[in-house]
């Protein structure tokens, strides 16, 4: 992994936790208007903000955050395939959780990588 490949799994982790956040926001208020049948209940709101908060982590590039955002997908995950009996969105459980780990290890080659450029540049004025 190179400089720029790092920086564009950061910004795809923190797009795609930005992208499924909106989508279940839209699918809470149209479930909350009536439009559709499945009940949401206003606790997803705090799942909306915990991830948009660890996207913007994500976004400022921190290790934790990316390592939070994909602890936090994979226990959404297993507590809805409990709560389903069932798994759904297989092909999007494995992009989603690929774009995640892609975003960890552009974390760790990002700081590693600034780390080295740090003690290596020293500038006088």
């Amino acid at each position: 992994m190179d400089e720029q490949k790092a920086l564009n799994s950061i910004k795809n982790a923190w797009m795609w936790a930005t992208f499924s956040s909106s989508v279940m926001f839209i699918l809470f208020i149209l479930s909350q208007v009536g439009l559709m049948d499945v009940y949401m209940n206003y606790l997803i709101i705090i799942d909306i903000l915990m991830v948009l908060g660890l996207a913007f982590g994500v976004y400022k590039k921190s290790r934790v955050c990316a390592i939070l955002l994909f602890i936090y997908f994979i226990i959404d995950k297993i507590i809805m395939i409990i709560s389903q009996g069932r798994v759904t969105g297989t092909v999007w459980l494995i992009i989603a959780g690929g774009i995640y780990i892609q975003g960890i290890r552009g974390t760790f080659y990002y700081h590693k990588n600034m780390k080295d450029k740090e003690n290596t540049s020293i500038e006088f004025y």
